[in-house]
């Protein structure tokens, strides 16, 4: 087993993921993308790894805040390690692949005459589970239900924060730490004065390709402790600002 310097285990020992294991098979190109590009920007990924342009998502870059990739990095691990990524016969089959919420809802049929918007339906390639496991799919989700970013589960430093390992976190790949449930508003007082913290109404959803609900049901492997910072410390990603939450666009 491999240890960071405080002696805490790391989440997924290195060498030790090979292509035929069944546990969260998809992590392994995840890590060795993370390995790879050690925080580089999005603009140097793209040379060598643009993960819009390969899947097809009608994006053609990863540069620039009207062009997000969380989703297509995640798609793009989950097809190298051959699982399905494709609603072939959905209306907007080829733009999901780069949407983050399209790991929960799609839009199957084209627009109809005097329709605002097509409805979505439940994608089938996914299943919801009811708590986190170790390369879980983590859709990121605002206060209206709506998913904003997505990237896969690595670990758990505290009872409602675990580690992302994903893409266009910080406009590169490495590990961030977001909130399970949102956390409410709160009122302290200091020295006599009151003062209001804000809430992080953003909470988390997980996912798993419907192929692995099985092996994530039978998944009873607690997820390890590590924190972002020691993660991004150990994979060598050196643009890392640290180990706290981070807005990501």
């Amino acid at each position: 087993m491999i240890r960071l310097a405080d002696g805490t285990a790391l989440a997924m020992p290195f060498g030790v993921l090979e292509p035929a294991q069944t546990r969260a098979p998809w992590m392994r190109f995840a890590e060795e993308q993370a390995r790879q590009h050690k925080g580089a920007k999005e603009n140097v990924i793209e040379k060598t790894s643009n993960y819009n342009k390969v899947l097809g998502t009608g994006q053609s870059t990863l540069v620039g805040s009207e062009h997000a990739w969380c989703a297509a990095f995640v798609n793009w691990c989950l097809k190298q390690a051959g699982y399905d990524i494709d609603n072939d016969s959905f209306a907007d089959r080829k733009a999901a692949m780069g949407r983050a919420h399209a790991f929960y809802e799609v839009q199957k049929d084209k627009l109809k005459k005097g329709e605002k918007s097509a409805p979505l339906v439940r994608n089938p390639l996914y299943v919801k589970l009811a708590a986190p496991v170790f390369g879980a799919i983590a859709l990121v989700t605002n206060r209206g239900g709506h998913g904003h970013h997505a990237g896969f589960v690595y670990s758990k430093p505290a009872a409602n924060t675990v580690v992302l390992l994903g893409g266009n976190q910080g406009d590169t790949i490495k590990f961030t730490e977001f909130n399970i449930e949102a956390v409410p508003a709160r009122t302290v007082e200091v020295k006599g004065k009151k003062t209001t913290i804000p809430g992080k109404p953003d909470h988390l959803m997980f996912f798993v390709p419907a192929s692995y609900e099985a092996y994530a049901e039978a998944d009873t492997q607690p997820l390890g402790s590590d924190s972002a910072q020691a993660l991004n410390k150990t994979f060598g990603i050196t643009s890392a600002s640290g180990g706290g939450r981070e807005t990501t666009r």
